[in-house]
């Protein structure tokens, strides 16, 4: 999984605490504008893109084609053969009625690549949680189902369970790229973000530098 230039540097925040009892009140709120444009955004680029405009507030908004949930498929070849890293994201499944996403997981990687959590009302009134990617991984979840939008402290909890051939969404990532990489050079390969849970982008920040903090000085060097 080879590694490229950030379009941005969105774990670039400072490392804290979560809060770890924070819980959304909704994973659909009403009166939020900026959730309904953004929400379920495919492609990284083009969300990074859209949350710039909507900073600025000036109005200057991408064009329509770019807005759509899913990209046009002869749009999606156009931007793929720009750079490839612009296809992060866009070959996640489509969002099942209903469902929304509520943090994504995105790799510096040469494609993109980005993991999606996703959250859905069924028929028993409960909300039903799956993890998806563009590679067509079984996520096996420590929480498949909740009658109340997870906690923060729960939240983490499904991040760093979440089975597949691996155990994480978040480390073993960035262990794998240990292994091709030096340490140092992936501090910005792999962050968290999510529009329901604020600390999570600074939260996996700090796990992942106290990663790569090890591996660039084990801890037998720091005894010495």
């Amino acid at each position: 999984m080879a590694r490229r230039v950030p379009l941005s540097s969105p774990s670039n925040t400072k490392s804290a605490s979560p809060d770890l009892d924070f819980r959304p009140e909704s994973y659909w709120p009403e009166d939020s504008v900026r959730l309904a444009i953004l929400c379920n955004i495919l492609g990284e680029a083009r969300r990074q893109l859209l949350e710039r405009a909507l900073e600025a507030g000036d109005g200057d908004f991408p064009p329509e084609g770019l807005l759509r949930p899913v990209l046009e498929p002869e749009l999606r070849d156009l931007l793929g053969k720009i750079h490839p890293s612009f296809m992060g994201g866009e070959y996640l499944p489509d969002c099942l009625p209903e469902e929304v996403e509520i943090a994504r997981v995105a790799m510096n990687s040469t494609t993109g690549d980005v993991i999606s959590i996703r959250a859905s009302i069924e028929e028993d009134g409960r909300l039903h949680y799956r993890v998806v990617d563009e590679y067509d991984r079984e996520f096996r979840l420590p929480i498949e189902a909740s009658d109340l939008p997870l906690n923060c402290r729960e939240m983490i909890q499904l991040i760093d369970s979440a089975e597949w051939d691996d155990t994480g969404l978040v480390l073993p990532f960035l262990e794998l790229n240990c292994e091709y990489d030096d340490a140092e050079r992936l501090r910005d390969f792999i962050w968290v973000s999510s529009d329901f849970y604020p600390d999570l982008a600074s939260h996996y920040r700090g796990v992942s530098d106290a990663f790569l903090d090890r591996r660039v000085r084990p801890p037998e060097e720091e005894t010495e």
